[in-house]
């Protein structure tokens, strides 16, 4: 039995699941923390560092928003020119297509499977992932791609599918 899934995008579940990919792992945490330092040591010179510190801080607040919009922005304007993702899962691995392209992945391809209260994430490396709303999966469907995932040895994280409690798509 194949699962197929059309994953439409919207702004704001884009957004949303960038920072959660941003904070997935530790390196994420590193960056905004690097951001943070070297804002304030450029502001350290001529000031003092309690001043720079707070002007650190603030540019970590204003920016780092933008640049998950900036983020959010691409995928969407990708989206718009190839096409919605249309992921597909069954025995032998899992596939995305957009437009003319299709990417087909084995399951030892697959880092995880993480599934959150609204979104499915399908890990293709350790920081990149496929996404679509769980929402869009029947509860059927999405026992079916935990079955492919646990058969194959993939990573599972998350709520268990018969837990899910989400209505909302992507």
């Amino acid at each position: 039995m194949a699962i197929t899934v059309t994953a439409p995008r919207t702004f704001f579940r884009t957004f949303a699941v960038m920072a959660q990919l941003w904070f997935a792992v530790p390196s994420g945490y590193v960056t905004v923390a690097f951001m943070f330092v070297l804002i304030t040591f450029s502001f350290h010179n001529p000031a003092p560092l309690w001043l720079a510190a707070s002007c650190g801080l603030g540019w970590v607040v204003a920016m780092f928003p933008f640049l998950l919009a900036l983020q959010a922005w691409r995928v969407l304007r990708a989206t718009k020119e190839s096409g919605v993702p249309v992921f597909t899962f069954d025995e032998e691995g899992a596939a995305c297509a957009t437009g003319a392209v299709v990417t087909r992945l084995p399951w030892s391809g697959i880092h995880r499977i993480r599934f959150d209260a609204r979104t499915c994430f399908v890990y293709v490396t350790p920081r990149a992932a496929w996404f679509f709303g769980r929402a869009l999966l029947t509860k059927g469907q999405e026992a079916a791609l935990s079955d492919f995932a646990r058969r194959s040895n993939v990573k599972l994280e998350g709520r268990a599918p018969s837990e899910s409690t989400s209505s909302e798509a992507l």
